[in-house]
């Protein structure tokens, strides 16, 4: 392994230290019940995200595509473009208890075929047609905005917005993301909705 993999190795080891902190100082996060796995996988497109160092060259038309490898483990496709060549990343995500809802997603790879544990991925958001979720961590350091097509209408983000500040976060902290179809600029969340940041979020 060359030197580049393993500072980024240890990178994301920091990071993911960090992220267990900061969850010991939010209340508990409540992912749904239930994902029905037939029906969350396939391709979804990035509506909006919190800025963050694995998204950094992606300047638009962000989506993950899922596919089942086993009852446990979904392969993750990410695709952005950047402002050279067209970026693609291949990921794993463990499926840990049998809501669907709780999962660890890393796109962290050594020796080629060795995927080391990164991040939380909870679902804590999602429509009952299955037409967007919310991805959130215990850590409120990341999250995502997901759905089937490249844009929702915006009482559909507001509501969104919500449950993000009812889920402890700041959604002026969200960025949207540029999609053909879709919103054309890089804007907050906050802007798109004409929400206006909390004062304090609430004790959950």
């Amino acid at each position: 392994m060359g030197f580049k993999q393993i500072l980024s190795s240890v990178l994301m080891m920091g990071l993911l230290g960090s992220a267990a902190a900061m969850a010991e100082k939010h209340p508990p996060l409540e992912p749904v019940k239930k994902v029905e796995l037939s029906r969350f996988l396939g391709k979804w497109y990035e509506i909006a995200y919190t800025p963050n160092i694995f998204e950094k060259q992606c300047v638009g038309n962000t989506t993950d595509e899922y596919s089942l490898l086993s009852p446990t483990l979904i392969k993750v496709i990410n695709r952005c473009d950047t402002n050279k060549k067209p970026f693609v990343a291949e990921g794993r995500s463990e499926i840990l208890d049998a809501t669907g809802a709780r999962q660890r997603t890393t796109f962290l790879k050594l020796f080629r075929w060795i995927y080391l544990p990164l991040g939380d991925y909870w679902v804590t958001t999602l429509d009952p047609h299955y037409t967007h979720f919310i991805v959130a961590q215990p850590s409120r350091r990341y999250g995502w905005i997901l759905a089937r097509t490249p844009q929702l209408p915006v009482e559909t983000l507001k509501a969104l917005s919500r449950s993000l500040k009812q889920q402890g976060y700041n959604p002026c902290e969200f960025v949207t993301t540029p999609q053909a179809g879709g919103l054309k600029t890089k804007r907050s969340l906050c802007d798109v909705t004409g929400d206006t940041a909390p004062k304090s979020l609430p004790k959950l």
